[in-house]
């Protein structure tokens, strides 16, 4: 890495607007102690029946997103869009059988000592999945999630992100 920001994406995300990196590194560059940020993923519309109820559980994780320290929590910090400080990525060394690769980047920026930064204003849409078999795959994903940084990081900091 050579660059001053690492700016991470999933590929089938929608940029809503022109600044949306912009404004999800301005805390990076602006606030010392803040070395990672996150974005603020929002789903399509959905087409299918299965689409429609994973966005409405969507719509509950977005409150928390939101009303939790004031976004600064697990629930913002996904993949879907998230930038780093250099400093910080290069002290992040990711297991290689890590399946929540933003949730452990997250508690490390923390247990670093580092600040995370929700950025509202950086909006992406994403397609929810739109069957269940997809749907299941994912969920494992995220159901596995606090217990596998149990074994990573202090109790007391997963527990604090996860009530």
């Amino acid at each position: 890495l050579t660059t001053d920001f690492l700016v991470q994406s999933d590929a089938d995300i929608r940029l809503t607007n022109k600044d949306v990196i912009k404004n999800l590194i301005a805390p990076l560059m602006k606030e010392a102690k803040v070395a990672m940020t996150g974005g603020n993923p929002t789903p399509l519309p959905g087409t299918t029946f299965i689409e429609n109820a994973i966005n409405l559980t969507c719509k509950a994780y977005i409150a928390m997103r939101h009303e939790i320290r004031g976004g600064n929590n697990i629930f913002s910090a996904d993949g879907r869009l998230l930038a780093f400080k250099k400093e910080l990525v290069k002290k992040i060394a990711v297991p290689a059988a890590m399946i929540a690769n933003d949730a452990y980047a997250y508690y490390c920026c923390l247990n670093l000592g580092y600040k995370y930064k929700f950025v509202s204003s950086a909006v992406v849409n994403f397609r929810s999945p739109q069957n269940l078999k997809d749907h299941l795959r994912q969920n494992i994903r995220f159901e596995s999630a606090e217990q596998r940084m149990k074994k990573y990081f202090p109790k007391e900091l997963v527990e604090k992100d996860n009530p």
